[in-house]
């Protein structure tokens, strides 16, 4: 499966809005009341591995958040929610989604387009970003291209792991994976040589959005959920090593969704990363996760076959 991160048109999108032509709904901030008919919406999405039911809650009170659901004759249709994020130049698109009765109509945009306009009243944004999968019914369309130019691909890997069923396997001793916070991965932003290997398109992603490279953004609520392992080394001037950053959190089924991006293009470290992350599971969840790997295109993904 390719997982495709886009950039949103802002002056299609809003040129296309100006029209006004669904003025008569009504578009409002989420609440905490509003969340059974939302969760309704997310039913049979994704596989059951979305991550709405459980963020839902939280989405709320992130004061970067900001949660909007669109209503017809008093009934949700749908939900968005967007980060403000990059020093608050940018909209990290989360969650968007329309009650299939009313899908391609134009609310998933009317959405985004008051997201937009809510956040400018506070912040300088200057974009939006989104990652969707190539499965997804949305960039099947001639109008989703009009509106976004794409800015990553990536591989996504998809696995059920069973955690009494893991192979006990130890980590080499001769090149020890460290456990880091995730505002220490900023130390690789400084270092030119270092930036490049592990983030060759100039983004790192956290829990499905793709930010820029800066601190601030290692220091907001979304990234906090993580475990980060690395073994990156810089020798001569030659970078190894690889960088593993994974979020995960509850489903319906399996109990788990744990996603592992990996950075780095060595593929002889990836089997201890894999091991690393998959103790985890088996040790800290100790429940059924379905396991999604995230690798850039420079990294064979052959090797996690």
């Amino acid at each position: 499966m390719l997982l495709k991160y886009f950039i949103l048109n802002m002056r299609a999108t809003m040129r296309h809005y100006e029209a006004g032509v669904y003025s008569k709904r009504v578009i409002r901030r989420a609440t905490a009341e509003d969340k059974n008919e939302v969760l309704v919406l997310t039913e049979n999405v994704y596989g059951d591995v979305d991550y709405l039911p459980f963020y839902y809650d939280s989405f709320l009170q992130n004061p970067v958040a900001v949660p909007f659901v669109i209503s017809q004759n008093s009934e949700i249709i749908g939900y968005m929610c967007g980060f403000v994020v990059d020093n608050a130049e940018t909209i990290a698109q989360r969650a968007g989604i329309i009650s299939p009765n009313f899908q391609r109509m134009g609310y998933l945009k009317l959405l985004h387009q008051h997201i937009i306009t809510e956040a400018r009243k506070r912040y300088n944004i200057q974009r939006m970003v989104v990652a969707v999968d190539n499965d997804h019914p949305y960039i099947q369309s001639d109008a989703f291209w009009k509106l976004y130019s794409m800015i990553s691909t990536k591989d996504m890997l998809r696995y059920m792991v069973i955690p009494n069923q893991l192979i006990s396997s130890e980590l080499p001793n001769n090149r020890p994976l460290m456990n880091m916070p995730i505002h220490g991965v900023a130390e690789y932003f400084d270092t030119e040589i270092v930036r490049k290997y592990i983030f060759p398109e100039d983004r790192i992603v956290i829990n499905w959005i793709p930010y820029r490279l800066l601190p601030s953004n290692l220091a907001l609520p979304e990234c906090k959920n993580t475990v980060c392992a690395s073994d990156v080394q810089v020798c001569n001037r030659m970078v190894s090593g690889l960088l593993s950053i994974a979020t995960f959190y509850t489903i319906r089924r399996p109990r788990y969704a744990y996603t592992l991006d990996l950075y780095g293009s060595d593929v002889s470290i990836v089997r201890y990363h894999l091991i690393y992350h998959l103790k985890f599971i088996a040790n800290e969840l100790k429940d059924l996760a379905c396991l999604s790997i995230v690798v850039d295109k420079q990294l064979d993904k052959q090797k996690l076959v």
